[in-house]
């Protein structure tokens, strides 16, 4: 869903902006950063798993205090708990100790970028997670590898730091899987579906709202689906676009749900008639609740708030991203397009 809300935000925001770049530089993190994740995953279930080994993604479990940490990856098996961290970070990389740190270099050796120490991260994960397994008396051997998910250049490698490239990743899962087993499989499930259970999605919405984005900025009106170009209202259930001249006949559930992800977490019939120029409240209700909300407020002041962990489950939501997903060959393209148009802008 935040793929899906930063690509909406990136088509209703002003380009030459600000916040333009920075919305379009932290999707590319984003897009780049899944993309590592699916060639991990792709690797693990390379490998034969025995039965009752369990493999978990995207784990967000609670600390105390409110806050939460984040896994990418659990294999969780009769030999203890192996986490990987997945980076998908090119070029020339070189890890510096005091500041712990990520540094990312050209040919003559200049610092070009710096990031948090993965290995640091990964250890502090280890740490997060032997304390939340203790509160659930869950205990067993934690280990951890940061896998760098592309195969950059790495200059050096300290000696046992547990950094591998994706190619290595098959090799020390078998090894993992070898080790003697120091829990049962009654216990190897129980500590999986605790961290089932327990695990919340991340859900940064309304994203305006978490990014500190100006929700002025954005566009309000109906976008394609097929190219991002904007919509005009032809007649109560058809609206054609300005651009490749599509006709699409239900726009208004795709931008409800945009409404919720980037601009507030609650909306009123009012605001529903003005957002899609209907005239009857009866209609603004009905298409409102077919998406996951709490009904609030009474009398003259009826609202409806997004339930955010139910979009995160609903067929309807989930339908609504692969749509946009299948048809966004063209829309790719006219963000390459005006990238480039910039770079030209800039280069003269």
């Amino acid at each position: 869903m935040l793929e899906f809300a930063m690509e909406q935000a990136l088509f209703r925001v002003p380009e030459l902006t600000r916040e333009y770049g920075e919305l379009e530089k932290q999707l590319n993190n984003i897009r780049a950063g899944a993309d590592g994740e699916r060639k991990v995953l792709e690797t693990i279930r390379s490998v034969f798993l025995p039965e009752d080994c369990h493999i978990i993604e995207n784990l967000n479990l609670p600390l105390l205090g409110g806050l939460q940490f984040q896994i990418d990856f659990a294999v969780i098996a009769r030999s203890g708990i192996l986490l990987l961290e997945t980076k998908q970070i090119g070029g020339r990389l070189r890890f510096h100790q005091g500041p712990a740190e990520l540094r990312k270099v050209d040919d003559t050796g200049r610092i070009i970028q710096t990031f948090d120490c993965p290995v640091t991260q990964l250890h502090d994960q280890i740490g997060n997670l032997h304390s939340w397994l203790e509160l659930l008396n869950l205990r067993t051997n934690i280990m951890g590898l940061v896998v760098f998910a592309n195969n950059p250049v790495i200059e050096v490698i300290p000696a046992a730091m547990p950094v591998v490239k994706l190619r290595e990743l098959r090799v020390q899962i078998r090894s993992h899987l070898s080790k003697p087993s120091v829990i049962d499989g009654e216990k190897v499930q129980s500590i999986t579906n605790s961290l089932r259970h327990h695990s919340k999605p991340y859900l940064p919405f309304p994203y305006s709202e978490h990014s500190k984005m100006n929700p002025v900025l954005l566009y309000r009106g109906m976008i394609c689906n097929k190219c991002g170009g904007y919509l005009k209202k032809q007649t109560e259930r058809s609206w054609e676009c300005e651009s490749c001249r599509i006709v699409n006949h239900r726009p208004h559930l795709e931008m409800l749900l945009t409404w919720f992800l980037l601009i507030s977490s609650t909306i009123t019939p009012q605001q529903c008639l003005s957002l899609f120029n209907y005239q009857s409240h009866k209609s603004a209700r009905k298409l409102i609740m077919q998406l996951p909300v709490t009904r609030i407020g009474s009398g003259g002041y009826i609202g409806y708030r997004a339930d955010y962990a139910e979009f995160h489950r609903s067929a309807t939501v989930q339908r609504i991203i692969e749509e946009w997903r299948f048809l966004g060959t063209q829309r790719m393209k006219k963000q390459e397009s005006n990238q480039g148009v910039r770079k030209t802008k800039q280069s003269n």
